[in-house]
């Protein structure tokens, strides 16, 4: 008996994130709870390249620390628990190098030519040896393979909603034209004063400038700004506006990076702009944050339908049909909506119940406890 169950707890994931913010932060976090198992050791594989930046290169894919045997681990979980979680890093081509028709296809073909690395990583003589691969979805074709040269299980991640990865079967046609997308991008002077890209069919768009004057002049709310200079290439802000932090006279906060989790989770956090990326959104549900609704891209649509329709713990905003942009005016009805009105009070209510159902989730017996459990146990 007690043979059987040493043998049980010696489990090794070898786990590979597609390289990229919105992919590697859910797996780790996936990771740690696997990580949580008795006697449950992973290794997670950081790919990074040559043509990153040095800023990037430079940075550790999450909170790892190297421990006094040598071996890089990640530090106390959040139920202060040490989780033997180890790093490595592997180097994939420079996707503008290779031969292909587009940027994406560039960038999965490089993606798919990691497999001899992770051939030799499941070489290294490793203790406990590894005996599970853990791999999002949208790197399949390297990581299976591997994992069948090896005869190991391989864990698909599927690092966004259920519904998207359903979505596929009902779609008969697609919505948009050709035509129609690169005749809006090669109207690129309609980018001078906007955050997002203008007149991509389908996409928002806020002005700076009104965000600005509704933050400034027309809100008493206190904010945190997370500016990111980068957002859109040749904008005209490559920094924050000078103007906002003049204007409003300490009820703000503006910088270029926060620890999202923290802030969600801080008590004076009533509302979250967001974009709806899945992570995003599970973050804010989890901590009971109400959002306003910004998406822009791929699942983003998706989610925030959910949360505005169906989850009920956020609000959208319209577009002006004269410009088909979002005026300065919808923005300040939007934000009073959520912090003014009866209906803001029921969008906190529901959040708080989301929050609540989360944490029961994963006590034991809980849904998520038990979708752990049945995870390593199909691997005995």
């Amino acid at each position: 008996m007690a043979c059987e169950a040493a043998s049980r707890r010696r489990h090794h994931a070898l786990a590979v994130a597609l390289p990229g913010q919105g992919h590697v932060i859910p797996l780790m976090r996936f990771c740690k709870k696997m990580a949580q198992q008795e006697g449950f050791t992973i290794t997670f594989v950081h790919i990074t390249g040559a043509y990153f930046t040095s800023e990037q290169r430079r940075q550790p894919p999450l909170n790892l620390h190297q421990h006094h045997d040598g071996k890089q681990r990640d530090g106390e979980d959040e139920g202060g628990m040490t989780l033997d979680i180890r790093r490595v890093q592997i180097a994939m081509p420079d996707p503008s190098q290779l031969a292909g028709a587009g940027a994406m296809e560039c960038f999965f073909a490089a993606v798919d030519s990691i497999s001899p690395q992770i051939e030799q990583l499941l070489l290294q003589p490793y203790d406990p040896p590894i005996t599970c691969l853990i791999s999002d979805l949208f790197i399949t074709g390297p990581t299976q393979r591997v994992a069948d040269k090896f005869n190991l299980p391989r864990i698909a991640f599927y690092p966004s909603s259920q519904s998207l990865l359903l979505l596929a079967n009902y779609i008969q046609e697609g919505a948009l034209s050709l035509e129609e997308i690169l005749k809006a991008l090669e109207a690129r002077e309609r980018l001078k004063d906007t955050i997002f890209k203008e007149g991509l069919p389908g996409l928002p768009t806020i002005k700076v400038r009104d965000l600005i004057e509704h933050i400034t002049e027309n809100s008493k709310q206190r904010f945190l700004w997370v500016f990111r200079p980068d957002l859109v290439k040749d904008a005209p802000f490559t920094t924050f506006p000078e103007e906002l932090l003049s204007k409003t006279q300490g009820r703000g906060f503006a910088t270029h990076w926060v620890p999202q989790v923290k802030v969600l989770s801080h008590q004076s956090t009533g509302g979250f702009l967001t974009h709806c990326g899945w992570n995003s959104t599970l973050e804010a549900i989890s901590h009971g944050v109400p959002m306003l609704c910004f998406p822009y891209f791929a699942d983003q649509f998706l989610n925030a339908k959910f949360i505005i329709e169906e989850w009920k713990v956020g609000l959208g905003f319209e577009e002006s049909k004269e410009s088909g942009l979002i005026a300065k005016e919808e923005i300040q009805r939007v934000i009073q909506r959520l912090f003014e009105t009866e209906e803001g009070e029921h969008l906190h209510s529901n959040a708080k119940a989301f929050r609540d159902a989360c944490v029961q989730s994963y006590l034991p017996k809980g849904e998520a406890f038990n979708n752990i459990q049945s995870i390593v146990n199909s691997l005995t």
